[in-house]
């Protein structure tokens, strides 16, 4: 019976139709999309410098609403995410002035990258204190 049923899809040049295709697959609700969608419980809190605003988290981190403030974002859920603003292996440091630039000959400069906990934590501290000690702690710690 094998044989019959590959010399007809030859017959067709390769092509199966619809019906041989979906003969041997059970379809639960064909009208029906089986995936539910679940609705996002994910929170994004954006860290930006000191004094550029005046909420602040429970750590006294500053806590910015526009994202073109923020330096540091964590992504919160059930297995939270940690992001710092990169140029391949440096963190952006708003106190350098040679990091004050986003585009180099039009091309987008810093990118979030996702971090360790221990390294969004070091970049948190700096961003707290300003002392550059902890920034290159962040960076030890993520790139060693």
């Amino acid at each position: 019976m094998a044989k019959k049923a590959s010399k007809k899809v030859a017959a067709k040049g390769n092509r199966i139709s619809m019906e041989e295709m979906f003969s041997g697959l059970y379809v639960p609700n064909p009208g029906k999309n089986p995936r539910k969608k679940v609705p996002d419980r994910r929170t994004t809190v954006l860290y930006g410098m000191i004094g550029s605003s005046k909420t602040k988290d429970k750590n006294d981190n500053t806590i910015v609403t526009d994202a073109k403030d923020a330096f540091a974002k964590e992504i919160q859920g059930v297995s939270p995410s940690y992001f710092l603003l990169a140029d391949r292996i440096k963190f952006k440091n708003p106190l350098d002035e040679t990091h004050k630039t986003d585009r180099i000959k039009g091309i987008e400069r810093w990118k979030w990258v996702e971090v360790s906990e221990k390294a969004f934590q070091f970049y948190l501290k700096f961003l707290k204190t300003q002392a550059v000690r902890y920034l290159t702690s962040a960076e030890k710690e993520q790139y060693g």
